[in-house]
């Protein structure tokens, strides 16, 4: 499943096409995902605010995704709105990109890409 998410919503360099109603454009993370974006993410995600309602999971995850945002063009929604709290994105577009990124995080760490080939070590 998740191989067909990524193929509906990804293109080449780590471009996410939105086919949302209303909301044509695409977004972009990092292609090569390096230490540093890693380190972003887990930093974005783990961080404790003082609202217990920032602590929930949809929010952490929209933290995680505006941390690694590398270039966002999605219309009727102006970059200058795509910020951690999230209050100005439609919840639509959220969902979608925080799945896009989910798949594409768990792509980064995927068990079967990490093994050795049988017969090699």
């Amino acid at each position: 499943m998740a191989d067909d998410l990524l193929a509906k919503f990804r293109g080449e360099g780590g471009k996410f096409t939105s086919s949302l109603e209303g909301y044509p454009g695409y977004f972009r993370l990092p292609d090569p995902f390096l230490g540093r974006h890693y380190r972003a993410w887990l930093k974005a995600t783990r961080e404790k605010l003082e609202d217990e309602v920032s602590d929930l999971p949809a929010f952490v995850e929209w933290r995680g995704v505006v941390a690694l945002l590398e270039e966002w063009a999605v219309d009727n929604v102006p970059r200058g709105d795509v910020d951690p709290s999230g209050d100005n994105v439609p919840e639509k577009v959220k969902a979608w990109v925080r799945l896009c990124v989910s798949v594409y995080i768990a792509e980064q760490f995927n068990p079967k890409e990490l093994r050795a080939p049988s017969g090699t070590t």
